[in-house]
């Protein structure tokens, strides 16, 4: 089985990474596309709120594509995309 999870805009900015998007049929609009779960794959539409300006408080929230099972988790740790050196 395969997991497909679609970052939203507003969490792509806040990663400040440039994540691939998915294919586009000619004639669509990029970055509005149907996600949809099949036996094979299982997609989820992640999304990331800060709670508040400036805080390492966040609320991640994600919702499955077909039966719009929405997950909500809070989240006090500091998230980054780059790699820390481990302290020696």
């Amino acid at each position: 089985m395969h997991l497909q999870l679609s970052a939203t805009n507003a969490l792509n900015k806040w990663l400040k990474n440039d994540l691939p998007r998915l294919s586009v049929e000619a004639g669509k609009q990029p970055g509005v596309n149907k996600l949809s779960s099949d036996a094979a794959t299982i997609s989820w539409q992640v999304h990331l709120i800060e709670n508040r300006c400036q805080s390492v408080e966040k609320t991640i929230i994600a919702g499955e594509a077909s039966s719009r099972f929405t997950f909500l988790c809070h989240s006090m740790a500091y998230f980054s995309l780059q790699m820390s050196s481990p302290k020696g």
